[in-house]
């Protein structure tokens, strides 16, 4: 247990750590969880699945002080959705969005 716990503590720095962090922030704020092998599988696509079972969102991060958005992701995410919502979490440095396609953005405007 002790051996699990350390090896836990030294890839909280690590990219891998951080990332995981990442999703297990985004899966506590839509009430879901991190998917399987981080979307590997072929039945349990993308890096979150919310709660109500709405939303798919693959996530994105850098400690840099820039991130190129690449059309594959959105791509990706949006031919993994499977019928339910995509999104996609970025976070550079210490600021975090979301990008919805504009259909969704619609529809969460008009319930604000």
């Amino acid at each position: 247990m002790e051996q699990l716990r350390n090896r836990r503590s030294r890839k909280e720095g690590t990219r891998l750590g951080k990332s995981r962090k990442q999703e297990d922030r985004v899966a506590r704020a839509v009430r879901g969880r991190r998917t399987l092998a981080s979307g590997a599988l072929d039945f349990d696509k993308g890096d979150v699945v919310s709660g109500n079972r709405k939303w798919r969102i693959e996530c994105k991060r850098t400690d840099k002080d820039r991130m190129t958005i690449k059309r594959e992701w959105l791509v990706k995410i949006m031919k993994e959705s499977r019928g339910k919502i995509p999104a996609l979490n970025i976070q550079i440095g210490d600021v975090e969005f979301y990008l919805v396609r504009p259909e969704e953005f619609s529809y969460i405007y008009e319930k604000a």
